[in-house]
Parts: structure tokens; C-alpha cells; sequence
């Protein structure tokens, strides 16, 4: 601890600082929204009667990364600022800065607004990647994985890797799988000890100081870091040739030419995919084994995606590092997540996650690999289980999480849904107000400009631990989707769902693109859906649950798991044209009729009856005319008839009546 705060005092930060005050605190805006009855959004913040200077507001241009174009300003006697281009539905995310006479920023903070906003149907794609040793005693919550992620629509691939395996292996099946998508890879998750890339030169001589500060002299945590974010950055040069680095207190960081671990020390792109990590190896503080630990983390995150996993929307900050910055990311979260009134502050951090639900919670403190001042410890973590949904803890060395029974692993271990080095850069929450996931904040907080403490933006060790497809606010899923015949379309039926819910939504999705359109115009309250728009083409459809949610700064639909219908090869009947004359009679028919074909007709060499799946259920070969009597023996129902003939292929619907 001693050496952490002789590293704390040669700290220099860009901001306007008292030195007697709570800077992460301090240096928070505390932005509210304010939604219009034209459409339009107020950003407000609380009056500072004290102040002298300007507040400027920025609209980031670009997602996952920080892109901000000047919007306005207003003087130092205003509280507020309006947009008058936003209208009902969009997403726009805003930077404000406060910043005194002197053009130093006095506080500032980020703000993602959203008013009514729908959500796509669609997710993503997304490679889970799961330790082989453990592959096939996971297979059951696996597949109950697999069925979630399918539930919430995204394309999904997934497959075993051996400890064994080199990071760039690895690397080679992610961009094969990115290759294989529809859609290209979004997402990648990791689950038990997949090869841990390494990579850096952390030391007073080498690209940057490590992002604790214990540089040489101050407890050596040089040279390589663990480096996840490798496998999401497709399109960088990573290399292993140039740095030497002897120094650090542990082999595994020292770096050398040749050795496996890369000279990258910050991004040298951005990084293309939202990564996560659930791995229990070296975790023999906890009673539970390796694999039960899996098995009990996959559970609990099935029971959050589901709505089965209560937590109660307050958030926790416990912060031991109260001159300095990096508190900032939590507050900055509970301002734009749940508000001020639902934050406490003076609680211990352990006790209160012990005792009590909570669904953000941040510790700050001095730490080793295995505790953090003021917070806990893995002992403590391992002892009894705590209650926390997203939590960021940040302090020396555990940031570093390769290590045996690791702090940010061991959050995780005990009941944490998510774990990350919160404040060691500032991590970005903001986007989960309006229902992105926490692996959407962590790619962008890997990309992330903004200067954070020690300069530790954009460096190689940023890792999110956990499921990155978790959001913030789950609902109950739906329940089976049944595709029946009609005579007017595809006629769509499901159980109601007891719950707390809005209704549902209804998603048309192309087999082949996966492109998904929603179907209904208004979310639907009844148990059934006549979708009459459906066109010629391969399809599937899904059902969602929705609710609108409340977070501080936004509302948006959100939309629970799903349940999907069987694939359709659907041919509508406006691909024939009547006036071609083409058609049978009688129709509707008790199962036999007559073609009629027009004059320009003259052969007929093949029937397929096709039912609204559009499986075959009757396929004929032969010569057809229109004296020929056809007898299909078909049961009741809606039918579609095929017809090869010499003019190309004629379609008409049949109805079968008895």
C-alpha cells in the first residue's frame, strides 16, 4: 500500500481538482433527461451558483467508439440545454463538459438518451468458445446457453478449444467463424481457461507505465499483461519481435522476442467485437471445483436472461480512493442507470452485497491480485456469496487477472453476472439505458479516447468478465410459437404469458440474410397473428415478449427471450397472375379438380402441392391437360399448387373443403 500511494502522489490529472474533495464524485455531472411533449429532449444538470465558465455539449457521431462533433454551449447561469433535432424513438448519446474560466474541465460526463425507443429483434452474431475440458460436462447448460441466445435472435456458433492451443489459433477460428456468418461475428465469448493471450511493455522505459502505476522499484507489475482483447481486433498487426522486458516480478509477464506474448502495449485499432470471459481456473480459495463453478455461473445468468433472478435497482459505491479519479466510472453509471436517489454510498461494500440485492455496485482500494483495501477479498468473496448483477472493482494488480484466485474472477465466482477493473480506464455504461448489453459498454470502453487515470485509455489489458450478452433490464420469455394454416396467410398462435409484461412482438426473419422485420405495427395483447404481408422466400418467424422499462436517462421496449417457429418455404399467390388464366376449378375443392390452362399452355409435366410450411405433401409427375381430372386425396386445409409447365412455373392457392 505503500508503494501504491508514492505512485498515487506523482499522478497528474487534466482536471480541475479540490483536493479535499471526492473527485470521481466530483468530477460527475449528474446529467438528467427531460423528454418534451414535441418530441425534443432537455439535458439538465444540478445549478452551481458558484461556478464561472461554459458548459459544451457533443453529440457522438459513431458507435463503439468516441466520436463527438460540437453541438452548442450555454453560460455558467444556465442549468439545461435542448435538442431540438431529437425526436421520439432515436438513440443519440451526448458528452457535456464543464469547464471553468481557465478551459480546465471543472466535471463532465456521458449520457445515451432514448425516449420510447424499439429494439431491433435482431442481436448479432456471436462464437462461444468453451474450454474443451470441460465441453462436454457443460453440455447441458450449453445448450441451454445456445437456446437463450437463439431465443433473443442471434446467429450463434459455437465450439470446443484446447488449453493447448496458441493464442493466434485461436485468433484463426475466430476469423474463419467471422468469415462463415451471415452477418460477420459481433460478439465472442469465452467460457472456462481458453488460451489467455499476453501483450505489452508496461515499464517506465517501455510504451506506457503499467496501468496501476507500480512500475520499477514500485512492485515491478511490468512487462505483459493478459490481453483478451486481441481476439477482437480483425484487422490489426499484432507482433512478437520486438520487445525484450526481463524485470517483472513474475515470469508471465516478462515479454521476449519469439516467446508467444505480442509487443502491442495500446490498441493499434479498434477493436471489432464485444468480448467477454467467464474462467475459473486456479480458483482454490473457492470449495467449489472448476467446473461447478461454470455450472453455477451459466445458471444464474439463464435465470437473469429470463427474469427469474430478482435484484433490486440500487447501486452501491464503496470508495477507498476518494482523492483521485477513478470513482468517477461508477457514479457516472448510477447518474445515467438508476439516478442518485438509488445510490448509496456510505455502505461497506462486502456486508452490503452479502446482506442485500443490488444491481450495480462499484469498490475502489489498494489491492493485491487478491483483495482490494476497504472492499474484500477473495477469501471473503469465496466465504459467502454475494448479490450483485454488474460490479467494477478497481485497485492494484488484480486488474492483471491471469492470476491464482484472482479478485475480478472471484467476484464472479461468488454471484457477480458481470466483473471488470472499473475506473482502470473509465469504463462506459451509459449505452445499457436503452438496452444495449455490457459487451457493447466494454468494446467501447476498449476504443474509448476520453482520458482516464494514469492515462489508461485505450491500453491492452481492459476485460470484461462475464456473459457479454447481458442486459440491463431482463423480461420473462415467451412461450411457444405454433404456425398453423389459413386460407388469407400464415396464422401465428401462442400461450399467454403470465407476467409482467406489455405483449408481444412478432419478428419475420429471412433464412438466408436474417434479416428481421417486425410484423406487427402495434405490440400485440390477443394470443394469436394473421400475418397477411408475407412474401415469397425462405422464413422463420419469432415471438417476443415486450415491456417498456424506465432507466434514469431513458425508456425503451424491451424484448424477453424468444421462441421461433419451424422454417417456411412460403410462395405466396401474388407471384400468379390471373389474367394469365391459369387456375383449377372447382376451388375451393373436396380434393379433386380440373386445370385450366390458357391457350398458350401446352404442357404441363409436373405438380408439387405444397401446405403453408411449404413441405411437399403430394408431388406428381405426368402429362396434365385441363380434361384430366386430379384426385389428391388431401385432408382439409390450405394448400399451394405447383405447376411446371412449358410457359415456366404457375402457383395457385388451394383450399380443401369437406
Amino acid at each position: 500500500m505503500r508503494n501504491y500511494i508514492l505512485f498515487l502522489i506523482i499522478c497528474s490529472f487534466l482536471f480541475a481538482t479540490d483536493s479535499n474533495a471526492q473527485v470521481g464524485k466530483q468530477q460527475t455531472l449528474f446529467v438528467q433527461t427531460q423528454y418534451n411533449k414535441d418530441g425534443t429532449v432537455t439535458l439538465s444538470w444540478p445549478k452551481d451558483e458558484a461556478f464561472e465558465g461554459i458548459y459544451y455539449i457533443y453529440e457522438n457521431m459513431s458507435e463503439f467508439k468516441q466520436d463527438y462533433k460540437y453541438l452548442g454551449n450555454v453560460t455558467n447561469d444556465a442549468d439545461q440545454w435542448n435538442d431540438p433535432t431529437y425526436t421520439k424513438g432515436q438513440i443519440k448519446e451526448y458528452k457535456i463538459e464543464k469547464k471553468n474560466t481557465s478551459n480546465q474541465i471543472v466535471s463532465y460526463d456521458f449520457i445515451t438518451v432514448g425516449n420510447e425507443v424499439d429494439r431491433n429483434g435482431f442481436s448479432g452474431s456471436i462464437l462461444i468458445l468453451v474450454d474443451d475440458s470441460h465441453f462436454k460436462a457443460l453440455s447441458t447448460e450449453l445448450d441451454i446457453l445456445v437456446s437463450d441466445l437463439k431465443g433473443e435472435n442471434w446467429e450463434v456458433a459455437i465450439m470446443p478449444v484446447s488449453r493447448e492451443m496458441t493464442p493466434p489459433q485461436i485468433k484463426d477460428l475466430i476469423k474463419v467463424s467471422n468469415e462463415s456468418s451471415k452477418i460477420g461475428l459481433t460478439t465472442l465469448y469465452l467460457i472456462g481457461h481458453v488460451p489467455v493471450p499476453y501483450s505489452g511493455h508496461f515499464s517506465t522505459t517501455g510504451a506506457a507505465y503499467p496501468p496501476d502505476g507500480h512500475t520499477e522499484g514500485s512492485g515491478n507489475h511490468t512487462g505483459a499483461w493478459p490481453a483478451d482483447l486481441y481476439y477482437g481486433d480483425l484487422d490489426g498487426m499484432w507482433t512478437d519481435a520486438t520487445v525484450t522486458y526481463e524485470a517483472s516480478t513474475q515470469e508471465r509477464n516478462n515479454n521476449r522476442p519469439g516467446d508467444g506474448k505480442f509487443d502491442q502495449t495500446r490498441l493499434i485499432s479498434d477493436i471489432e467485437l464485444e468480448i467477454g470471459r467467464v474462467d475459473f481456473y486456479d480458483m482454490p480459495a473457492f470449495s467449489d471445483d472448476e467446473l461447478t463453478l461454470l455450472k453455477n455461473y451459466l445458471d444464474r445468468a439463464h435465470q437473469w436472461k429470463t427474469g427469474q433472478l430478482e435484484s433490486i435497482d440500487r447501486g452501491l459505491i464503496d470508495d477507498n480512493f476518494k482523492g483521485y479519479i477513478i470513482g468517477n466510472t461508477g457514479y457516472k453509471a448510477m447518474g445515467t442507470l438508476i439516478g442518485t436517489d438509488s445510490l448509496f454510498e456510505d455502505r461497506d461494500y462486502m456486508t452490503s452485497l452479502r446482506e442485500g440485492k443490488y444491481i450495480l455496485s462499484f469498490g475502489m482500494g489498494g489491492g493485491s491480485y487478491s483483495s482490494c483495501g476497504g472492499v474484500g477479498t477473495t477469501a471473503d468473496f469465496a466465504a459467502e456469496n454475494i448479490n450483485a448483477i454488474f460490479t467494477g472493482i478497481a485497485g492494484s494488480y488484480f486488474g492483471d487477472w491471469d492470476t491464482k484466485n484472482n479478485l475480478l474472477r472471484a467476484a464472479l465466482a461468488s454471484g457477480a453476472l458481470s466483473s471488470f477493473w472499473g475506473g482502470i480506464p473509465n469504463w462506459y455504461l451509459h449505452h445499457m439505458s436503452v438496452g444495449e448489453s455490457i459487451g457493447y459498454c466494454a468494446r467501447y470502453s476498449m476504443n474509448a479516447y476520453y482520458s482516464s487515470f494514469n492515462g489508461s485509455q485505450r491500453l491492452i489489458h481492459v476485460a470484461l468478465m462475464g456473459d457479454p450478452t447481458l442486459r440491463f433490464r431482463p423480461i420473462v420469455p415467451s412461450g411457444k410459437l405454433r404456425l398453423t394454416n389459413s386460407v388469407d396467410g400464415i396464422l401465428l398462435e401462442w400461450d399467454k404469458v403470465n407476467g409482467d409484461i406489455d405483449g408481444y412482438n412478432l419478428y419475420r426473419i429471412n433464412n438466408e440474410t436474417l434479416e428481421s422485420v417486425k410484423v406487427n405495427d402495434d405490440i400485440l395483447t390477443e394470443t394469436s397473428y394473421l400475418d397477411l404481408g408475407c412474401p415469397t422466400g425462405q422464413y422463420y418467424y419469432q415471438l417476443r415478449t415486450t415491456k417498456k422499462v424506465l432507466t434514469a436517462s431513458a425508456n425503451y421496449f424491451a424484448l424477453g427471450v424468444g421462441s421461433a417457429s419451424e422454417p417456411i418455404d412460403y410462395i405466396t399467390s401474388v407471384a400468379y397472375n390471373s389474367n394469365d388464366g391459369f387456375g383449377i376449378a372447382p376451388n375451393p375443392t373436396s380434393g379433386h379438380f380440373r386445370l385450366q390452362l390458357p391457350q398458350d399452355i401446352v404442357s404441363v409435366n409436373k405438380l408439387v402441392i405444397q401446405d403453408l410450411t411449404g413441405r411437399n405433401v403430394l408431388v406428381l409427375d405426368g402429362n396434365f391437360t385441363s380434361e384430366r381430372t386430379i384426385n389428391t386425396g388431401l385432408p382439409m386445409g390450405t394448400y399451394m399448387l405447383l405447376a411446371n409447365t412449358n410457359k415456366g412455373q404457375f402457383v395457385e392457392k388451394i383450399q380443401v373443403v369437406r
